[in-house]
């Protein structure tokens, strides 16, 4: 796993948001309950950073301090364990993140005792307000499991009239739907439903002029959001233009749709396809072979800041493992940047995102260190790949094999949070929603404090959640008592009356 290099440096800190990272915080006020559990600090005292993270206070001066820190790691944290009642089970597919900070996603089943058809839910960006918005019944969707591979990934889209729009495996005619609903879970309306030529939706964008647009395992389509003017721009043949669409399309900065599919070709092992918004000039830009190529491309593409064409194979290659590879716009210039192997992760169902700079981030679905799959970024140039977290670190109940992508939330100087899903882990192993925060700043810098006397209370963000407060008079002895209950808070109250302390934040 890569990690700053480890030292020892001096940080000047200020309480306030941390700068780089904008999200909604959780408060937890008068954490402390009897006076024996108050921190005991001298005027001037630090937090000292082993591992992961550090709050630093100096007496009743609260708003600028100067302390020592060590460096950090990436931070995992799991947002929602699933239970299948009454909140879904097995989340296959990428969250979409609406204007307000809540993330959106839907489930593969479970949910409503009645029906177990999946839910659709929300929740927000620090890990709070997990809510489930709709219970799809049996007739929306078809409440599918993951016994019988491939997997249609359902990924909502918030449309820019501020509606969530989606697909399900149900409808009228059993061969699948297109709803809308608002964010609250209000006004669920199915809005369209396929026949048998265009059978097996999966996910919708919205393109710059409105319409929403999607594939079928063998057609490209349209529609308004109104459900009206439903177009198929083009219906599948498998070769020479591929067969079996599972990943989304994706419209680039000159307007053209790009997209891919798991079969056909002239090699029966996929292509990579473009055409335009009316259903024009599509064309095979490539068609993958045998190995040492890449093979079957289960998602959808990104569009790098170079302008090129991003993606992932789940076979082939020098591994047998899938691929991430790159292409021009124009088809020119295909290029395999990574082999996955059993050790970086296998499997990379979910695609990748482009990321600040000359980044990309994806996940693996399964292997890695712990089996559980992989969270990864690569350059663009393919020089530089790096496993940012592997799954299953934690044990059982830590989120494990993402089978959906990657989507980017908050991000600023540098440092970034990663959402995403899982379909196995959490406490009950059926499901997680997880966040990774990507270049963590170098300490937890208060987003709150206020002093009265010898007396302060702090908070530090929600994202610190999973961490205990420990405390010791030598940091160098190695011996560090909890004085938070073992219970992981995210504030507390601090009486100044020790002559020296030290404090830390640790996993437990």
């Amino acid at each position: 796993m890569k990690e700053r290099a480890r030292g020892i440096l001096p940080v000047k800190l200020h309480h306030g948001k941390i700068p780089a990272v904008e999200i909604e915080y959780q408060k937890v006020k008068n954490v402390m309950n009897s006076s024996t559990q108050h921190l005991h600090i001298g005027t001037f005292f630090r937090f000292f950073l082993t591992k992961t993270l550090a709050v630093c206070l100096s007496g009743a001066v609260l708003a600028m301090v100067t302390f020592m820190c060590d460096a950090q790691t990436n931070i995992e944290m799991v947002f929602h364990s699933f239970t299948n009642s009454p909140d879904g089970v097995e989340p296959v597919s990428s969250l979409a993140l609406g204007p307000n900070n809540a993330l959106y996603g839907t489930t593969l089943s479970g949910g409503n005792t009645s029906t177990s058809s999946g839910t659709l839910f929300t929740i927000n960006v620090d890990g709070s307000g997990y809510k489930v918005l709709h219970n799809f019944s049996s007739s929306e969707s078809k409440g599918d499991s993951l016994t019988s591979p491939p997997y249609q990934l359902f990924t909502v889209t918030y449309g820019s009239d501020g509606t969530l729009y989606g697909t399900t495996f149900g409808g009228t005619n059993g061969n699948g739907s297109v709803f809308r609903v608002n964010p609250d879970g209000s006004s669920y309306s199915v809005i369209h439903s396929f026949g048998t030529s265009d059978a097996a939706p999966g996910s919708l964008i919205q393109g710059r002029d409105g319409k929403l647009y999607g594939t079928s395992q063998s057609a490209i389509f349209t529609l308004a959001t109104s459900g009206s003017n439903y177009t198929v721009l083009h219906l599948f043949t498998n070769s020479p233009d591929g067969d079996a669409v599972f990943g989304k399309p994706m419209q680039a900065a000159d307007g053209t749709i790009y997209g891919t599919t798991y079969f056909g070709g002239t090699n029966g092992s996929g292509t990579i396809y473009k055409l335009n918004p009316d259903g024009s000039g599509y064309a095979v830009l490539y068609s993958f072979g045998a190995a040492p190529d890449g093979a079957n491309p289960y998602s959808g593409l990104a569009q790098g800041a170079d302008g090129a064409i991003y993606g992932t194979t789940i076979r082939g290659g020098l591994n047998g493992q899938g691929t991430v590879f790159k292409i021009n716009p124009d088809g020119s210039g295909y290029i395999i940047l990574h082999n996955f192997n059993l050790a970086d992760g296998v499997g990379p169902l979910g695609g990748v995102i482009a990321g600040l700079g000359n980044v990309i981030y994806g996940v693996t679905s399964g292997q890695g260190l712990y089996t559980g799959g992989t969270l990864f970024s690569l350059s663009l140039d393919g020089s530089a790949y790096d496993v940012l977290y592997n799954f299953g670190s934690s044990g059982i109940s830590d989120a494990s094999q993402p089978y959906g992508g990657l989507v980017q939330g908050p991000a600023s100087a540098g440092t970034l949070a990663l959402y995403g899903t899982t379909v196995y882990g959490g406490t009950s192993h059926v499901g997680a929603i997880y966040s990774l925060l990507v270049n963590p700043p170098l300490s937890i810098a208060p987003i709150s404090a206020a002093s009265n006397g010898n007396q302060s209370v702090v908070f530090w963000p929600a994202w610190a959640l999973n961490y205990v407060l420990q405390t010791t008079t030598n940091p160098a002895s190695g011996t560090w008592t909890t004085v938070s209950n073992a219970i992981p808070v995210t504030g507390v109250q601090i009486t100044n009356t020790s002559p020296a302390a030290f404090f830390r934040l640790i996993r437990p």
